[in-house]
């Protein structure tokens, strides 16, 4: 099974809100070149997977983004997407072997934040562009077409995610839970929408709230 799965069932998922101040390095200066070796293949779910497995991850970065901000929901928002954006891949972006991790940056290529994109965002149809009050968190080079993302300091926290409910209209619905690993104090527990669709996690979100 692809590691990017294997650490949901290995290891405590890394999540909790992360500051700007802890987040904010600086992408001026220019990116080391050594690449870190995963054994992560990009591709479609395994057959024997099962949704959980996958949509773990996304679902992680994305209540941990919405915490910190106290935001809703909004597929609309540019800001919103980006912030999401930017949890969901310095937390797990440098599983897949497409990624570069230097002293100061987590170097993503184009198709790669595409594909953590779909399962974060189903209905939405194109990137939008980065917002300003994320320049120096994120860049994007279109020559080499790679996004370029400043490394921060996480913690861990543990998210567990109830059996998913099959919908009439062809959609899912999932309730989970992120708790502090240390002492089991609940940080949040929420509903998700989803649908089946052909991405890298086999699932996306279509919409998400806290309950």
């Amino acid at each position: 099974m692809k590691k990017l799965f294997c650490v949901l069932l290995s290891v405590c998922l890394l999540a909790l809100p992360m500051s700007a101040s802890v987040l904010a390095d600086d992408l001026n200066a220019a990116p080391q070149t050594q690449q870190e070796e995963t054994g992560f293949l990009p591709g479609s779910v395994p057959a024997d997977s099962s949704l959980t497995d996958g949509i773990s991850l996304p679902l992680t970065a994305l209540a941990l983004s919405m915490l910190e901000g106290g935001l809703s929901y909004d597929a609309d928002s540019g800001s919103f997407i980006w912030n999401a954006m930017y949890y969901v891949l310095t937390l797990f972006g440098h599983e897949d072997d497409r990624a570069e991790v230097t002293e100061r940056a987590l170097l993503l290529p184009s198709e790669c934040v595409q594909d953590f994109f779909a399962a974060l965002f189903s209905r939405c149809d194109t990137l939008p562009a980065i917002p300003a009050e994320l320049g120096s968190r994120v860049s994007y080079d279109p020559a080499k077409d790679r996004y370029a993302l400043a490394l921060g300091d996480l913690a861990p926290a543990d998210i567990s995610l109830t059996a998913p409910i099959p919908t009439q209209d062809g959609l899912f619905l999932l309730d989970g839970t992120l708790t502090a690993p240390a002492d089991g104090h609940v940080l949040c527990s929420f509903r998700a929408v989803l649908e089946a669709n052909d991405t890298m996690f086999g699932f996306s979100v279509v919409d998400f709230v806290f309950s």
